[in-house]
């Protein structure tokens, strides 16, 4: 249940970020592409580093793939 609160409350503020940054002009630029093929966008980046970083911050064993 520790892990479901903090993920909720990781999303949240991840899309609060977001939010904030949704008028900056370099939002939308193409950062990288993935094996896949599909773009990395600098949101993207923004976002999946700031999720990484707080689920870091609790300590709560985990195994990310990104």
């Amino acid at each position: 249940m520790e892990l479901l609160k903090e993920i909720t409350r990781i999303v949240g503020e991840a899309a609060g970020l977001l939010r904030d940054l949704v008028d900056d002009p370099s939002i939308g630029r193409i950062t990288g592409v993935g094996a896949s093929g599909d773009t990395t966008r600098k949101a993207d980046t923004v976002v999946e580093e700031f999720i990484i970083s707080e689920l870091r911050r609790t300590g709560i064993r985990l195994c990310i793939v990104t």
